[in-house]
């Protein structure tokens, strides 16, 4: 199996290149499209060309903390992507080719959608953001202690659980961080502390033996 060359890690920070898709090649002629339903992962181990979470799906630690990541951290950073910065990020990353009427439009339905989908009302906002990032921390703090010096989560080697916390951590310092610690200073630590707590993650799979 090889990676073709659109995975080379290439971002228009101004404008986001749409058409830019993440594949995987397998042989001459099978092809995964990272936007197909669950992305390439899901859709190798669906055709049966590679399942990386074999051995795993049985440990029921690997499969909370899979849910863990997939719920508290995704949410954390939906949140601060469409809400935490009055949906500066988002509009940056995915509507700043559009004009601005059609990608106000496309923006509001966006936020009104996450708001619903996270339970946030105008009168919990203030709320629903401490316990958002409440879980976020306790989300980091288990990633960090269950790496220790480790380069994978579990039984040192991959699954698709490393592969959705480093997702996760390089959009966040890479896509998303770059506004955020911009414009959202005044909101307090919370940013900051997360990203570092990303910095952490990335350093110590980086670092690892």
């Amino acid at each position: 199996m090889f990676t073709s060359n659109s995975l080379k890690p290439l971002f228009n920070w101004i404008s986001t290149p749409s058409s830019m898709i993440l594949v995987i090649w397998s042989g001459a002629t099978y092809v995964a499209y990272n936007n197909e339903i669950g992305g390439v992962i899901e859709s190798l181990k669906k055709d049966g060309i590679a399942d990386l979470d074999t051995d795993f799906v049985s440990i029921s630690e690997w499969t909370s903390t899979k849910a863990m990541v997939s719920s508290w951290l995704a949410d954390a950073l939906m949140y601060e992507l469409w809400l935490g910065t009055n949906g500066t990020s988002a509009w940056k990353l995915y509507y700043s080719d559009l004009s601005w009427s059609i990608g106000k439009l496309l923006f509001l339905k966006k936020k009104y959608a996450l708001m619903s989908q996270l339970g946030i009302t105008y009168t919990n906002s203030e709320q629903m953001e401490e316990e958002i990032y409440k879980k976020a921390r306790l989300a980091y703090g288990a990633l960090l202690a269950k790496l220790d010096d480790q380069k994978f989560l579990f039984e040192n080697r991959p699954s698709s659980l490393d592969a959705l916390v480093l997702a996760h951590v390089l959009f966040s310092l890479q896509a998303l961080h770059r506004w955020v610690c911009e414009e959202s200073r005044s909101r307090g630590t919370c940013v900051e502390a997360l990203s570092k707590e990303n910095t952490a993650i990335f350093n110590r799979i980086r670092n690892a033996r």
